[in-house]
């Protein structure tokens, strides 16, 4: 018996949550939702001078444990001409290191560049800002997928031993708490959490954008990754608000001088790993195509 067929992700798939998530109320911008849907629909390509910037992904918290994170958008745009690679910064790390790793690996960039993050790398970039060390002068641009705005309702129970959860989510807890500790990613998730959030006390809020931003924030209804989807929970946790599996849709609303957005129907892991006809370099081009009309 054949499986179902995957119907492709399309933006206006899942345009409207409150069909699925009826207590979350939001502005959506829609001359950038239209702008979107033009450039996914029609794929267009890059200019020559536009090429001549590097591009730089910055992975995700869990990276390291999730084969493949972004190494297919990696090679899809080195295929169309550009020069890219992937930072090497650490999936565990504390963004305070991280932030360190960045310093020294854009301080030796001699060309422009663009930066593509998902989830917690644009934290770390944003670290990086705030102690105002980076070299701004060939920093052309910043894409944030999902970098989140507040904490982890997740992390939040997971690294909390009395969280107020069922008693099959505190073994869950256990377990991953302990895989935590060993694979050395409890610094880069207490970062997560909702302590840490409220120790920032609104830096990253207060930063000046250096260069043109566009920030997405997602919502979901199917988990894509055991790894990073924790749907039952959130929906569960707070009925009826928009969630990507890991944050609050809430929690994933930036700066106001950025070019926000707000899509549909993608799983926090899928901008990272692809999945239920999920087309994640289609997705990087067209975040990169509205990025380039405004470099």
């Amino acid at each position: 018996m054949k499986g179902k067929k995957l119907i492709p992700w399309h933006p206006n798939n899942l345009v409207n949550w409150k069909d699925f998530y009826p207590n979350t109320i939001l502005k959506i911008n829609s001359n950038n939702y239209q702008e979107f849907t033009k450039y996914f629909d029609k794929s267009e390509t890059f200019s020559d001078s536009f090429k001549g910037f590097k591009l730089i992904f910055l992975r995700g918290y869990y990276a390291d444990f999730m084969p493949g994170n972004l190494k297919k958008p990696l090679r899809y745009f080195q295929k169309l001409g550009f020069e890219a690679q992937i930072a090497p910064l650490k999936s565990g790390a504390d963004v305070d290191r991280n932030s360190l790793i960045l310093e020294n690996y854009l301080h030796k960039q001699n060309r422009p560049y663009i930066l593509l993050c998902h989830s917690k790398g644009g934290l770390d970039i944003l670290t990086a800002l705030a102690k105002n060390k980076i070299n701004k002068n060939f920093l052309k641009g910043i894409i944030f997928s999902q970098t989140p705005s507040g904490a982890s309702t997740v992390m939040d129970q997971i690294l909390s031993k009395n969280a107020s959860t069922s008693f099959g989510d505190r073994v869950k807890n256990f377990c991953m708490r302990r895989f935590i500790y060993y694979t050395g990613h409890y610094p880069g998730g207490l970062n997560l959490t909702s302590n840490d959030f409220k120790k920032k006390n609104g830096v990253y809020d207060t930063l000046k954008a250096p260069c043109p931003i566009i920030s997405v924030a997602s919502w979901s209804i199917k988990a894509s990754s055991w790894v990073d989807s924790y749907h039952r929970r959130l929906s569960e946790k707070l009925p009826g608000v928009a969630h990507d599996g890991q944050f609050y849709l809430k929690d994933q609303l930036w700066f106001k001088n950025t070019i926000e957005l707000i899509l549909g129907g993608i799983d926090h892991a899928q901008p990272a790993m692809g999945g239920l006809g999920f087309d994640h370099c289609r997705y990087w081009q067209t975040l990169l195509k509205m990025l380039e009309q405004r470099c």
